[in-house]
């Protein structure tokens, strides 16, 4: 049964050259893959536009669809760790504090539970109005929405799911233009801009026409901020705004894992957009000699619905709605702002799409597939270095869509430069295990592809270098000092699952591993064993590892137990018989509730503490 089939007609209306299919044009059966015996039937969201129009680009596959999935099951299409792995992004904290646009036409009223829905399902952080995450406004920033339309509703549910699969922690702002116009979609996005967004998705496009470079001066033209835009679904052909000289024009590919080293393959898809623009200027960065003017793509990302994504979309459509496969260039235009975020703000001037024109290496180089025919030319078929529908590539780290090329300085100055905390640079950059390191007067930034620049200061710092810096346990730093909720202690998360708290009683510990992981499920420092006062430390029969805490607590792990924590009276009873060398062995439970008490369980007995007196009991099994 089809999952995208729009079973309502509209009429499209012709403004100043180019209008944007709305409500309900249908859509076309149509696939564009790489072929063979598992190509799965597709729909678009939107519809294939006809002349003097433009549509979303969601490409929605119609034989996987799941209203509601089976306990301990996945979605099929790639969540958001496999898209990260895929790109060697960041897996958590990165773009903290940033916010990601997206303008669409239309309303999605479930937006905000859709988008929490696929949040939860992949273990992401709710992103939600109350918590100061997620902001839905109309084109004047107003919050009356504009009619909704379950097209473009699946687009905006794919645009929302891939900005938290590439930026996690970055905010979202949903501008929904009153009507799929363009002077409405454009006033939506110049909206999006005035609000504070320094990236900004577009997932929509069409033919080209003479009013292009109206359209640019109005509506695009905003240096300083990352504009991506999908550069189509039907192959060979340039569509607008993708070819605006101003905007990061994203094409696609199909992603397969594969025994590579990087554990992934990619080529081009036959449904990306690409080509030489009619009427746009060719900008400064692009030196190509295939086109005179403005060629399409940039950069690439996943598109090919074969290989597709999760999505997450409650409104029905033809009877069908909830988790589905989805592709399209308008998967890659959200992810590709995100992964801008990820590497950090955008220099005052300039034009993020000039960003990996600079630095190449920063990108995967997709050398296969086409998009259409123009005899065996780079601009629809995939070559070493630059071609059309993949662009320079896809993404590897974050390091070619940062400013300058050098996301270290870029950082410093994000934070305050010389007049920060970290004080003058000492020195030059220098390599440090697979990134880079600048020294401060009062600190570092370390960088790699992989993490984006961070920095580290202070005792914090101190206990880093204790531990072996970015080539030790921990890894590089995925976030600033940061003050914790309670406003006693600071801390920085690393890469290798790690961190370092650090309060003014206890000094900089380390916890990290399924020890730091326990203690995140029980609260972090605001739950019942506080803050570390140890880094992870070996138990003396050498099986077993832990770390202690600040209200009379532990966290115990073996190989064979898991972690688990262990306080207050029970925790010095076990003391005073002797630890993990007791009887009684290592603890195999947290501390839980029971008659008259509490309780916690360990390998060869439990200890149980009575509320009324105090008194703890112990009893071997």
């Amino acid at each position: 049964m089809p999952l995208r089939a729009l079973a309502v007609a509209t009429v499209a209306v012709t403004v100043a050259g180019l209008v944007v299919s709305g409500a309900g044009a249908a859509p076309a059966a149509e696939v564009h893959s790489s072929g063979g015996a598992g190509t799965h039937p597709t729909h678009r969201a939107c519809g294939v536009p006809a002349a003097h129009q433009a549509s979303c680009h969601a490409v929605f596959r119609t034989d996987e669809t799941t209203s509601r999935l089976a306990p301990n099951s996945v979605p099929a299409g790639y969540g958001p760790a496999e898209l990260q792995s895929a790109y060697r992004l960041p897996v958590t904290l990165g773009g903290r504090g940033r916010t990601v646009a997206i303008v669409d036409a239309y309303d999605l009223p479930t937006a905000e539970s859709d988008l929490n829905t696929y949040r939860a399902q992949y273990g992401l952080p709710p992103c939600t109005t109350a918590n100061g995450c997620f902001r839905k406004v109309n084109q004047s920033g107003g919050a009356n929405p504009p009619p909704a339309d379950p097209g473009w509703g699946g687009e905006i549910a794919l645009d929302l799911d891939m900005v938290s699969a590439s930026c996690p922690s970055c905010n979202i702002l949903l501008v929904e233009a009153n009507s799929a116009y363009m002077k409405d979609l454009g006033s939506a996005l110049n909206t999006a801009v005035a609000l504070g967004a320094k990236y900004v998705s577009n997932s929509y496009g069409g033919p080209e026409s003479a009013q292009d470079a109206n359209y640019d001066a109005a509506y695009f033209n905003h240096s300083g901020v990352a504009i991506t835009v999908s550069s189509g679904d039907a192959g060979f052909g340039a569509e607008y705004p993708a070819s605006s000289q101003y905007v990061t024009a994203v094409g696609g590919t199909s992603l397969t894992r594969s025994n590579t080293p990087r554990g992934w393959t990619e080529s081009a898809w036959s449904g990306a957009g690409s080509g030489c623009s009619v009427y746009d200027p060719k900008p400064a960065w692009q030196t190509d000699g295939g086109c005179a003017k403005r060629t399409t793509s940039d950069v690439s990302a996943v598109a090919d619905p074969q290989t597709g994504v999760a999505v997450y979309d409650s409104t029905p459509l033809n009877g069908q709605s909830g988790w589905a496969v989805v592709g399209g260039t308008s998967a890659g235009a959200p992810f590709i702002a995100g992964a801008y975020a990820l590497a950090g703000l955008p220099a005052a001037g300039s034009y993020p799409a000039s960003y990996p024109y600079r630095y190449r290496t920063e990108t995967y180089d997709v050398s296969s597939g086409h998009n259409g025919s123009c005899a065996g030319s780079y601009l629809c078929t995939a070559v070493p270095g630059y071609d059309g529908p993949s662009g320079l590539g896809t993404p590897n780290g974050t390091g070619g869509l940062s400013a300058g090329g050098d996301p270290i300085a870029q950082h410093y100055n994000a934070v305050g430069g010389s007049g920060s905390y970290l004080g003058y640079p000492s020195g030059a950059e220098f390599p440090v295990s697979t990134g880079r390191r600048q020294n401060y007067q009062y600190g570092i930034i370390d960088y790699s592809s992989a993490t984006g620049a961070w920095e580290v200061h202070g005792a914090i710092l101190g206990r880093d270098y204790a531990l072996g810096g970015p080539a030790g346990l921990l890894g590089f730093p995925v976030t600033d000092e940061t003050g914790t909720p309670d406003g006693v202690g600071r801390y920085n998360h690393f890469a290798n699952g790690a961190s370092i708290y650090w309060t003014p009683a206890t000094g900089a510990w380390s916890t990290h591993g399924a020890i730091r992981s326990h203690w995140a499920t029980l609260g972090w420092e605001t739950g019942p064993v506080g803050y570390p006062t140890t880094d992870e430390t070996g138990t003396p029969d050498g099986i077993g590892r832990y770390n202690h805490f600040t209200k009379g607590a532990s966290i115990y792990w073996t190989p064979t137990t898991g972690a688990w924590g262990v306080y207050g009276a029970i925790r010095n009873q076990w003391a005073a018989l002797g630890w993990e060398r007791s009887a009684l062995g290592y603890p195999i439970s947290d501390e839980y509730a029971i008659t008259g008490g509490r309780r916690s369980n360990f390998q060869h007995g439990y200890i149980s503490w009575n509320a009324a007196t105090g008194a703890t009991t112990v009893t071997y099994t």
